[in-house]
């Protein structure tokens, strides 16, 4: 059952048509950005398991120069085991109210948050996302883990997702192309018991 806040599903499957009838347009133009210049992450055609697509190109040049650019970048924004962000007060808040123990309760949550975050598997598909961000959209999920696991992260491939603009021309809403197993759905959504499942689905 959707949120009583969101669209009903014939609406939203509409709206999701029409972003991707938009990004078909790109198709080509995104595919050919991939070949050049990382030719082994270009998922909007089908490649059979160690297919071979870095058999024509004849100069590294491009390839080199993304994968510096996204390394770079990744180095900059979110160095390893580095806190680069501090949890703090908003501008809203009454300067007066904040008291020395919500500050240290801040600081104390941002190393918490930060343990959980440099054990996870954040530094490697946030490199895996800059690296589509080099051709065009990065996009990074983030999916509640389990107790030894509390946060996990998966790239999502440009091809695997639809855009939606705003009324002001920023990204408003993400679709995301997801095809798991019934097996995994018990696993992914806490709460979700295989009777709830349709039986085709559940067959899988």
């Amino acid at each position: 059952m959707l949120p009583p806040d969101l669209e009903d599903a014939e609406a939203l499957i509409k709206r999701r048509a029409l972003a991707a009838e938009r990004k078909e347009k790109w198709r080509s133009t995104y595919a050919d950005g991939y070949r050049y210049a990382m030719p082994s992450r270009e998922t909007f055609h089908w490649h059979t398991e160690g297919q071979t697509r870095n058999n024509v190109l004849y100069d590294s040049t491009l390839q080199e120069s993304t994968y510096t650019a996204a390394n770079t970048m990744c180095a900059l924004l979110f160095p390893g085991w580095t806190r680069w962000a501090e949890l703090t007060p908003g501008g809203d808040i009454d300067k007066n109210k904040i008291t020395p123990e919500i500050l240290a309760g801040l600081r104390n949550d941002t190393e918490v948050f930060f343990d959980y975050l440099n054990h996870s598997n954040f530094a490697q598909v946030a490199n895996e996302m800059a690296l589509d961000l080099m051709i065009g959209t990065g996009a990074m999920d983030f999916d509640e883990g389990d107790d030894d696991n509390p946060f996990v992260f998966s790239a999502v491939p440009l091809s695997a997702i639809e855009i939606e603009e705003g009324p002001s021309g920023e990204v408003e809403t993400t679709y995301m192309l997801r095809k798991p197993s019934g097996r995994h759905l018990l696993r992914m959504y806490d709460g979700l018991e295989m009777i709830d499942l349709p039986q085709d689905v559940a067959q899988k």
